[in-house]
């Protein structure tokens, strides 16, 4: 049942862009070296950003869950996410591209509604639930095969991180389609 279903493919695509998308987290100490400070330094200044998106994905999902509204509890955080890149991009101001690290962890507060998006949208049967659960959950670790790591200039001039932003623009079509 659950493959004959449209949404679970659907719901598969949608989290395998957002996952694509949140790839950046791997190379997070490259992107905060950019700031120049010494290694030890860079990795203390990584933890910060992931602090604060623990806190607002809290948040983020409880408001979710009270008001049973999902589209902007995920899209707003991505939005975040983009200004931050862009920020990045933009400039190599020391003080910018840290709110910059901020902003872009700010999608992994999205990426906690998305997933219960995902377990909710399947609730009866039992066995389709498990099925279709596990399938979207599958598919979209298979990530791994597109992304590529940025430079040594992070964010500036790596085709992945390319590929990354433009999987941000699949990902709110595709969830505006699913119930924005």
């Amino acid at each position: 049942m659950a493959v004959k279903d449209w949404k679970v493919w659907w719901m598969a695509f949608a989290m395998t862009s957002q996952v694509v998308a949140l790839s950046f987290n791997a190379y997070f100490p490259t992107l905060s070296a950019t700031m120049g400070f010494d290694p030890t330094v860079t990795l203390l200044l990584c933890a910060p950003p992931f602090v604060f998106t623990a806190i607002m994905a809290f948040v983020i999902s409880r408001h979710s869950d009270k008001t049973g509204e999902r589209f902007w509890h995920i899209t707003v955080p991505f939005l975040g996410g983009i200004v931050g890149f862009i920020i990045a991009i933009c400039t190599m101001n020391t003080a910018a591209r840290y709110v910059s690290l901020f902003l872009m962890a700010q999608c992994y507060a999205g990426f906690v509604v998305m997933y219960t998006w995902v377990s909710n949208s399947f609730p009866r049967p039992p066995s389709k639930r498990a099925v279709a659960v596990a399938d979207v959950y599958y598919l979209d670790q298979q990530r791994h095969v597109f992304v590529e790591r940025p430079d040594r200039g992070g964010l500036r001039s790596s085709r992945g991180c390319g590929f990354q932003r433009g999987q941000r623009a699949v990902f709110a079509g595709n969830t505006y389609s699913l119930g924005g």
